[in-house]
């Protein structure tokens, strides 16, 4: 019984890595070849397996290409002031490209560096990302301190999370990359790079940034 509760506990180690990888891997593909089934139903009259999914790779490359050029980047620019006239459309997709710039590195301001807020109480301390070192005017206004603005994401997915004001003398920061502390959420804790800091580590060594700019002004 021991070789065989060992046997099948090593099993499962091996297998639920390629399990878990062809599951995201299928529900992909079907994701994507789902959105031209109808279409291929309308024209056709019947559904080619697979070619919704390289019909997107096909279309999504062809826009990239387009979006390279003087033209096209005029064409998608012409497309956004369209779409920035219409309220609700206006509101959402311009939160959607905020959003997949800083996760795609489009904007430099993106996250600027890792932080430890304490959350949920004092004495345990959750994983941020800097936003901007200065909170609007308004924020000081209401609260008579200087706010830094914090994204907090939450675990296993990191583009959901929410924002916090927290005052610099609260923020810890730390010596770990944004790869690293993506790493950290995404595995629930269990990829913890050893070189990073600690909380401890930060905690007794890490204080906000000397030069942090200040918030009075706009």
């Amino acid at each position: 019984m021991r070789w065989f509760r060992r046997s099948f506990i090593t099993g499962l180690v091996v297998l639920l890595p390629v399990i878990v990888t062809g599951y995201i891997l299928w529900f992909g593909f079907n994701l994507l070849d789902g959105w031209w089934r109808s279409l291929f139903v309308l024209f056709l009259g019947y559904t080619v397996p697979g070619a919704g999914a390289v019909l997107t790779v096909v279309v999504t490359v062809a826009i990239g290409a387009i979006a390279t050029n003087v033209i096209g980047r005029q064409l998608i620019s012409l497309g956004e002031r369209l779409l920035g006239r219409i309220p609700l459309v206006r509101s959402i997709y311009t939160t959607a490209k905020q959003v997949v710039d800083v996760f795609a590195g489009g904007q430099k301001e993106g996250f600027q560096r890792v932080v430890l807020v304490e959350y949920p109480r004092r004495g345990i301390y959750t994983i941020g990302f800097l936003t901007a070192p200065a909170a609007p005017a308004s924020t000081r206004d209401a609260t008579g301190e200087d706010l830094w603005s914090v994204f907090v994401p939450t675990s296993p997915n990191p583009t959901t999370g929410w924002v916090a004001l927290v005052p610099p003398s609260q923020c810890r920061p730390v010596d770990m990359s944004i790869d690293e502390a993506f790493r950290i959420i995404v595995s629930g804790g269990v990829l913890v790079n050893h070189g990073a800091s600690s909380p401890g580590t930060a905690n007794s060594h890490a204080r906000p940034p000397a030069t942090a700019p200040a918030t009075g002004s706009s």
